[in-house]
């Protein structure tokens, strides 16, 4: 089998910048097939670019060079190497990325396509509802109005989640703003 590049690319915890693991890997006849390593290219010979694009904005950034690796290489993109035209961007907007991967080995790009998903106001939100549901001090927030909103909250989210890969862009954008509004009236404002 020919040479498989495959990352993972979430918005690091620090919201600034996105954690790009390759998760490559090494060949392995039985398990891995299509990792680095004879008959397929060594790791070595080869050269790695990311093209990241911001889709829910339509804004293609500058290809930025990654070292390859078959050890779960980690590269962090910072606003530093998200660019266009040279000038790097001051934070990273919210919506669904689309990260094309490429691995040359001097004859033959490989490529691999990862989407991610960043709706930083939501998480917070999430998290903080989700406090206040799991606190059992807060009259407001244990009502069974609040709780079955927060199932259906929940509920949402996870579907926008999933939908940033099989989703059509324009949809997952309605969602995010119905979704926001729908936290914004379940707001829990007294604990």
């Amino acid at each position: 089998m020919a040479l498989s590049p495959s990352i993972t690319i979430p918005l690091h915890n620090d919201g600034v910048s996105f954690k790009m693991t390759e998760t490559t890997g090494a060949y392995d006849a039985g398990s891995n097939t299509g990792g680095y390593g004879s008959p397929n290219p060594l790791v070595g010979s080869c050269t790695g670019a990311l093209v990241p694009v911001d889709l829910t904005n339509s804004v293609t950034y500058d290809s930025i060079t990654i070292t390859p690796s078959e050890t779960n290489g980690i590269t962090y993109i910072t606003t530093s190497l998200l660019q266009v035209s040279a000038v790097a961007i001051s934070t990273i907007p919210d919506g669904v990325w689309e990260f094309t991967y490429t691995v040359n080995d001097g004859a033959t790009d490989y490529t691999y396509t990862a989407r991610t998903l960043v709706i930083k106001s939501i998480n917070c939100k999430m998290a903080d509802l989700a406090l206040k549901y799991a606190d059992k001090s807060c009259n407001c927030c244990n009502s069974n109005t609040f709780r079955e909103k927060f199932v259906e909250a929940h509920a949402r989210y996870q579907a926008l989640i999933g939908g940033r890969i099989c989703g059509n862009i324009t949809q997952i954008n309605e969602a995010i703003t119905e979704l926001e509004i729908f936290l914004n009236d379940l707001n829990c404002q007294n604990c």
